[in-house]
């Protein structure tokens, strides 16, 4: 009597494709680098938005990985393109984008409202590092108020969405 194949055996193996790391199309803020990289790795983007944001604030480092990544990786629609092309496309990408920012920049500095708030956080920046310096506010450590400040812009993206 012949045994039954069994039923794992008989089928055929689906074909995996290796994963690409792109820049995201669908989800961006500014370039897609966090949305693609979350994309890889199937994660939240807010997550990896953060990190980058927390390395900005430590040393700049974020963004100056932020920008190199823009250059590299290429764009969702870009994959199959050679790597000159795409990291051409993407200086394109980087000056066309800059353009915009710089431009609404110059939009909201003409408005005086926003200007009078950008200056009273600037003043009020300055003098508490300036009272820091000073040692007159040693009682108050700001590194110890950055985890709180960051929890709640995480609740207020969370909850925006």
């Amino acid at each position: 009597m012949a045994k039954p194949k069994d039923s794992k055996q008989s089928r055929p193996k689906p074909v995996s494709y290796p994963k690409k790391l792109y820049r995201s199309e669908k989800n961006r803020i500014l370039a897609g680098v966090a949305g693609g990289i979350s994309e890889y790795f199937n994660i939240d983007p807010v997550l990896i938005r953060i990190v980058f944001i927390l390395a900005a604030l430590s040393g700049g480092s974020g963004v100056l990985l932020y920008f190199i990544l823009w250059l590299i990786i290429p764009s969702q629609s870009g994959l199959d393109k050679k790597e000159e092309e795409n990291i051409k496309n993407n200086v394109q990408e980087i000056k066309t984008q800059t353009k915009k920012y710089v431009d609404t920049a110059k939009k909201a500095s003409r408005n005086k409202e926003s200007r009078l708030w950008f200056g009273l956080i600037l003043i009020i920046f300055g003098v508490y590092l300036t009272l820091v310096n000073f040692g007159f506010l040693r009682f108050f450590d700001f590194t110890k108020v950055w985890p709180t400040l960051l929890v709640a812009l995480g609740l207020i993206l969370l909850f925006r969405a």
